[in-house]
């Protein structure tokens, strides 16, 4: 498989960018201009964090970690709270370093501190070694990635 660039502003008809500006000129509700122009936005943002961005799956305005101590049997909230996005990334699967490899991501926007929160996802079927195996699933209102 070769190398694929994330390009730095997409000019595909089904991109956010793309498209909110196609609503603008053409005949869309004002909620749905609305719509189209945050996903541009969080689009943009997400880029700048992770350039190999391809396609946001899903987001949430409000999103908190959660890790559980094997020693108590309980759930410690961690210190990151924000946006969440699930996302498409354009791996580079030959790289040295393992987090260009991941062709899916989890990423926190973090809205208590400066660090957010991202998490590479793999699915099982192209794990490599040295990789950890894990299992992710939606439980209720929860995503669980053990």
């Amino acid at each position: 498989m070769n190398e694929l660039s994330a390009p730095r502003f997409p000019k595909t008809p089904n991109d956010p960018v793309t498209a909110a500006g196609s609503a603008i000129s053409g005949g869309q509700t004002p909620q749905e201009v609305e719509l189209l122009n945050k996903q541009a936005f969080n689009y943009t943002v997400l880029l700048r964090h992770d350039p190999r961005l391809a396609h946001i799956f899903f987001t949430s305005p409000i999103c908190n970690i959660y890790k559980f101590k094997v020693e108590t049997s309980e759930w410690e909230k961690t210190h990151y709270q924000g946006t969440l996005f699930i996302y498409q990334r354009n791996p580079i699967v030959d790289s040295p370093r393992l987090a260009e490899r991941y062709p899916f991501a989890l990423k926190v926007m973090n809205r208590l501190d400066s660090e957010n929160f991202t998490l590479g996802l793999m699915p099982t079927n192209i794990v490599t070694p040295g990789m950890n195996k894990m299992n992710v699933s939606l439980e209720d209102t929860f995503i669980m990635v053990l």
